[in-house]
């Protein structure tokens, strides 16, 4: 099963950086990676020169000249994926856990049926209640902690 990994990104070009980098090092199989640079400057494509030029072939930037918002991104993200699994994630959000999308593909395979598969996420909005998963997947991310 493959995933598409897909985020909107407006500057912040170290957070980017740091992010994918923890994609390339904790993703068991990196299928396709998709940013839609919202009117970025310098544009986010920099920030790809030292990282595996294989790992870089599966990155396909949509690049906007202003920020279109959150919502048109995810929009041009899931009309571009090639995968049969979309995960919408921001670039603030740390995959610490090695394999993490093993967990992904395990749980779509146990429930076909799903059409969202949710992590855990939102520190400090609301209450936790609203962003449980079941035990069994535990936390697959969490913005700004560590995941296990």
């Amino acid at each position: 099963m493959k995933i598409t990994i897909g985020f909107p990104a407006m500057n912040r070009h170290q957070e980017t950086r740091e992010f994918l980098s923890l994609i390339y090092e904790n993703t068991a199989e990196i299928n396709e990676v998709i940013i839609v640079d919202n009117g970025s400057q310098p544009e986010l494509i920099t920030i790809l020169s030292g990282f595996d030029s294989s790992f870089v072939s599966k990155i396909k930037i949509i690049r906007h000249k202003e920020n279109t918002g959150v919502r048109p991104a995810l929009n041009d993200i899931w009309k571009n994926a090639t995968s049969e699994v979309i995960v919408f994630t921001h670039n603030d959000v740390e995959f610490r856990e090695k394999g993490w999308d093993e967990k992904v593909r395990k749980a779509f395979k146990k429930h076909p049926e799903a059409g969202i598969i949710g992590a855990y996420g939102a520190k400090g909005i609301g209450t936790q209640d609203i962003y449980k998963v079941p035990y069994q997947m535990h936390q697959l991310a969490r913005t700004k902690n560590v995941s296990n």
